[in-house]
């Protein structure tokens, strides 16, 4: 999830380049709400402010799903301040390189997974 077009782009290409499969972006905390109602996705990538606000409750449906998701943002990891649904999760810091980017959703799901 990343409000940002060309930072949205960027993770697209770099993904798609890494051999990834079916590869979703979606602005909003409301467009990831409905897109969890019917998919359930091997990984997640949140944005923490996305154009209508903090994902929490997508954070929270992600965990309830059991989908693992890496928050990548510019924000220091501050769960005091953004919630404990975020305690735990995997923390990115943009910008990162691409090898980073695609290390880290590796991580998640496994080099055999993509």
């Amino acid at each position: 999830m990343e409000d940002e077009p060309l930072i949205a782009i960027d993770i697209e290409d770099t993904l798609a380049q890494a051999g990834f499969g079916e590869i979703t972006i979606l602005r909003s905390c409301h467009d990831g709400l409905e897109y969890l109602k019917g998919v359930r996705p091997d990984a997640a990538l949140l944005d923490l402010t996305l154009t209508d606000g903090v994902c929490h409750k997508v954070a929270e449906r992600l965990r309830q799903m059991e989908v693992p998701f890496i928050v990548y943002s510019g924000l220091e990891a501050d769960h005091k301040q953004y919630g404990e649904m975020f305690r735990g999760a995997s923390w990115l810091l943009k910008p990162a390189q691409p090898e980073e980017l695609v290390e880290a959703i590796l991580s998640l799901i496994g080099s055999t997974d993509q």
